[in-house]
């Protein structure tokens, strides 16, 4: 089954009033499924200014495959590791939690292993709070 971007794009417009410009930008950057993607996204904004939601929406409503990592309290590498993986193993089906180090080539192994055995484009969404 086909999405139709510009229908999707529509209905979350009316959905979300005045986020035309940030459901459009997603859709030309990660909208469809078999375009390659920019390997990173950086969306700013204010505090509780709606950024996590436009987002999920968009993601969700796309039928794109996403994992979504908090990464408040993630001041190390093997923390982020440890989260990425295994949000990816949830996303996966998998329930036994692994234990990442901070170690480079652990990672990209781990995620390549993840990676492989999913079909299409998967988003990683690593939410990160800022102080003001």
């Amino acid at each position: 089954m086909t999405i139709d971007l510009s229908t999707v794009v529509e209905e979350l417009n009316e959905t979300y009033p005045c986020r035309e410009t940030q459901f459009s930008s997603l859709s030309s950057l990660i909208g469809h499924p078999s375009y390659p993607s920019p390997p990173a996204i950086w969306v700013i904004g204010s505090p509780a200014g709606g950024k996590s939601t436009i987002t999920r929406a968009f993601l969700d409503a796309t039928k794109t495959h996403f994992c979504w990592v908090d990464c408040r309290e993630t001041f190390t590498s093997s923390l982020l590791f440890d989260r990425i993986v295994n949000a990816l193993r949830v996303f996966k089906g998998e329930e036994q939690r692994i234990k990442m180090s901070g170690e480079v080539n652990n990672f990209v192994v781990e995620v390549h292993k993840l990676l492989d055995t999913i079909q299409g484009k998967v988003v990683l969404v690593k939410r990160i709070h800022m102080g003001n």
